[in-house]
């Protein structure tokens, strides 16, 4: 084993270096004629950008809220949504149902755990929010007069509405699909069924996964099928497990197709071998049986 010493002599190469100085960074900067502040949107006035911060904060508010409650829900029921679920499993005994019942147990208590402090953890974001969307609100009204921020309210709370309403059905969307996989049986074993339930969806549409085409490529025709007729079932065999629009997989079947025309000639110089080879000796063993019928 060589050392840190002796590899070291295998180049003289190394990582080259630059750095400015300070002199040379100021002359750079101050060589930028135009400032931030004559690029920025002049049309963005104060009160906009309090408008646009009142919406953020606002949809904040809501989004934590909501997930806050949604989660709540799901505890109070002890159940695990998707994202909250341990996924980590033993190197053995994957195939005793009573080790992985108390496994699956064990990261039961720790996700539920980690649900109650989320919703803590939550409650505060959600105070801090709401506090910071009362300043903002009562920096725009000091901005504006009354009627304008009755008018923004308004349309604010409609868009408000509408995204509450979107948030509030992919959270019961989400909540029936976890409750289903309790109701079903497959809390832990989701992800793998729809993995392969989508392989088999890509399969289907002719699709094929590098595993599926893999598999495809290492079938062979069986020798009964080979040696039992002409060329003809080795092309279908081909034809039906190539797809016409993958060129590749049109070379390798050509490939194959050739290999199966091969084998079949092999076989039927065999065939023709041992028939001749069984000729001659049928003929050599009537031989005698011809001579002693001369001699008597």
């Amino acid at each position: 084993m060589m050392s840190f010493e002796d590899l070291n002599t295998i180049t003289k190469k190394s990582a080259d270096t630059f750095s400015f100085s300070q002199q040379e960074r100021a002359e750079i900067l101050s060589s930028v004629g135009e400032s931030l502040s004559d690029v920025l949107d002049v049309s963005v006035t104060p009160d906009k950008e309090v408008k646009r911060k009142i919406e953020t904060l606002a949809k904040k508010e809501i989004s934590l809220s909501l997930h806050c409650s949604t989660l709540a829900e799901y505890a109070k029921v002890a159940r695990i949504p998707r994202g909250l679920r341990c996924t980590l499993l033993p190197f053995f005994n994957k195939e005793d149902k009573q080790f992985m019942d108390k496994w699956y147990a064990i990261l039961n208590r720790c996700s539920l755990d980690l649900m109650i402090h989320t919703i803590q953890g939550l409650q505060s974001n959600i105070k801090s929010t709401q506090q910071e969307l009362v300043t903002a609100t009562t920096e725009l009204k000091s901005r504006i007069t009354s009627e304008n921020f009755n008018k923004f309210n308004i349309e604010l709370q409609a868009s408000l509405a509408d995204f509450r309403a979107d948030l509030v059905q992919k959270k019961l969307h989400k909540y029936r699909r976890d409750t289903l996989d309790y109701e079903s049986d497959r809390v832990y074993t989701w992800a793998a069924e729809r993995k392969r339930t989508r392989t088999q969806e890509r399969w289907r549409r002719g699709l094929r996964t590098p595993m599926t085409s893999a598999s495809t490529r290492d079938q062979r025709p069986s020798s009964s099928t080979a040696s039992s007729g002409n060329s003809r079932s080795g092309k279908a065999f081909l034809a039906t497990s190539t797809p016409q629009s993958d060129q590749e997989d049109n070379r390798r079947g050509r490939i194959n197709n050739e290999e199966v025309l091969q084998r079949e000639e092999r076989e039927g110089t065999r065939s023709t071998g041992k028939t001749q080879r069984a000729a001659s000796m049928d003929t050599t063993a009537q031989t005698p049986v011809t001579r002693r019928k001369h001699k008597q």
